[in-house]
């Protein structure tokens, strides 16, 4: 594993443990993670910082029914 690779699990554990000690129930928690990993590959070319709200909308138009499966 690449030390890149390191670094983006552990930051996704990290973001697993902040939902969840935010009081989310974790079958939701791994939801979350899911749907953020996903958000966060999405757009190519643009930085995950400069994502807006209509990003999100966008995102979620992208899957069957919600998009949030």
């Amino acid at each position: 594993m690449t030390q890149k690779s390191a670094n983006i699990n552990k930051f996704w554990k990290k973001f697993h443990e902040a939902v969840v000690d935010s009081g989310v129930a974790e079958v939701m928690a791994i939801w979350y993670v899911n749907w953020a990993q996903k958000f966060a590959t999405s757009f190519r070319g643009k930085p995950l910082r400069s994502r807006s709200a209509g990003d999100v909308f966008r995102h979620n138009d992208c899957g069957p029914a919600t998009g949030l499966d």
